[in-house]
């Protein structure tokens, strides 16, 4: 009798990322922080840096730093985070120099 213990896996396969322009990646995570909470307006940029993923599935950045301008940095923090997060999930830079 052979067991396969694969049989119920029920993992999906990672979803694959939309590649980007570090550039194009830098204004959307600073814009999408922007306009998460009005204390984060005054936020002036995102810097991000090339990163070997940790895993296969891994993002290959990562944010190396933020200019937060007058911007509230306790409330965009938490926003940075969660834009952060959901952007290493959707997007892979695509021209690091």
């Amino acid at each position: 009798m052979q067991c396969n213990m694969n049989q119920n896996k029920t993992e999906e396969p990672p979803k694959k990322r939309t590649w980007i322009a570090r550039a194009a990646l830098e204004s959307a995570l600073a814009e999408n922080v922007r306009g998460s909470d009005p204390q984060c307006e005054g936020l002036i940029e995102i810097i991000v840096e090339r990163v070997v993923p940790a895993s296969p599935d891994g993002a290959n950045w990562a944010v190396k730093g933020v200019k937060y301008g007058k911007a509230e940095r306790e409330v965009c923090r938490a926003a940075i985070s969660k834009v952060v997060e959901e952007g290493q999930r959707e997007f892979e830079v695509s021209d690091w120099p």
